[in-house]
């Protein structure tokens, strides 16, 4: 696997603009077609879906320090 700095420098002028990772949670609802809850539960965890549109879950914006590298 290749490494890459994730968080290599952009010069822009005279700043430097950094790439920082980071990750924040989002709640929403998916709509799954099932002839049980315990189907439907399934479904979800095994299937891909487009992410769908939601909402941000407060205070879990966070640097995502796990990503950074030398």
């Amino acid at each position: 696997m290749i490494r890459r700095k994730v968080y290599s420098p952009v010069y822009a002028n005279e700043e430097v603009i950094y790439r920082i990772p980071v990750t924040w949670q989002m709640r929403a609802i998916i709509p799954v077609s099932a002839s049980s809850l315990k189907e439907a539960f399934q479904l979800v965890n095994t299937l891909e879906y487009d992410l769908p549109e939601g909402e941000y879950v407060e205070d879990t914006y966070e640097i995502d320090y796990d990503r950074l590298e030398e």
